[in-house]
């Protein structure tokens, strides 16, 4: 960083929640620190990697499943394997007149990679049903209870895969979208923790208790934070707009609105809890430049 002449410039680092990742920040920080350059006090200084929380709580659901995928894996390679059989596969294809020709294989280390491998994959069920009947030496076709729960799996990473996909861009500025995308996933957790399905049930169960322990703990405490370090900006502005004399007109009045209600429901994980006050009093400052 004093390299690059970015040691006084650091907001935030991210990284992964490794342990040895915790000790190296802190030292960084307390480093850093001692200069008083870091914003806000240094309490948004260590940021844990959304889309690497999102991957663990993905692979926690992948275990429980792992038989079934290494299967519809081995089906999707064994067709690839030979240029004969690709072949042979696009001509039931063809015959069942489906619009998608290909399969996808996968990358085993990446989660999204397999989604796309499963999804693709359920499109073509009946395709393998039709391939078995003419390559004799084909035997390793999922049955039908494997596909539904492949099918299951996917609906419910279909949320996280969406998600991951929007806040992994490296064209873009992603802080700001992160945690309005990654709150989506939180109602659809609760609903499948409640499924009357009971593999659904128990898949989620355990994702849904690494999501909870993540964004229970450290999302929450982050907006709260977050809204006390704005209050306390716009109280400097307030009292230096006050000794310059200037008249101090009262928050509703100030923001153009007669009455400014909040938001009294309680949530940890949703945007909304970041109320209308926090955004017109961060919106004013941002205006001004202050």
């Amino acid at each position: 960083m004093k390299e690059w002449g970015i040691e006084n410039k650091v907001f935030t680092i991210t990284v992964d929640n490794a342990s040895s990742n915790d000790l190296a920040i802190r030292y960084m920080k307390d480093t850093i620190q001692r200069s008083r350059t870091l914003a806000c006090e240094g309490n948004l200084f260590h940021i844990r990697c959304c889309a690497h929380i999102l991957n663990l709580c993905v692979q926690d659901g992948l275990r429980e499943i792992e038989d079934i995928i290494s299967n519809i894996r081995e089906n999707v390679e064994y067709v690839n394997r030979s240029e004969a059989r690709r072949m042979q596969f696009i001509e039931c294809v063809q015959q069942l007149q489906l619009k998608d020709k290909r399969l996808i294989r996968d990358c085993k280390t990446r989660w999204n990679s397999t989604f796309e491998m499963l999804s693709c994959a359920l499109k073509f069920k009946e395709v393998f049903q039709m391939f078995k009947e003419r390559d004799h030496f084909y035997g390793c076709c999922p049955q039908e209870e494997e596909w539904n729960k492949a099918q299951k799996i996917c609906s419910l990473l279909e949320a996280f895969w969406i998600a991951t996909h929007i806040i992994s861009g490296s064209e873009y500025s992603t802080s700001n979208l992160f945690l309005q995308e990654v709150q989506k996933i939180k109602p659809s957790l609760d609903t499948y923790a409640q499924h009357e399905d009971l593999f659904l049930k128990q898949l989620t169960s355990k994702m849904k208790e690494k999501f909870d322990k993540y964004w229970g703990d450290y999302a929450s405490k982050h907006i709260s934070k977050v809204k006390e370090i704005i209050n306390s900006l716009y109280e400097k502005y307030v009292a230096e707009e006050t000794n310059k004399g200037a008249p101090h007109p009262s928050e509703s009045e100030s923001f153009g609105f007669s009455n400014v209600k909040r938001n009294q429901q309680s949530s940890v994980y949703s945007w909304d809890d970041f109320d209308v006050v926090q955004k017109l009093k961060l919106r004013r400052l941002r205006d001004l430049n202050w």
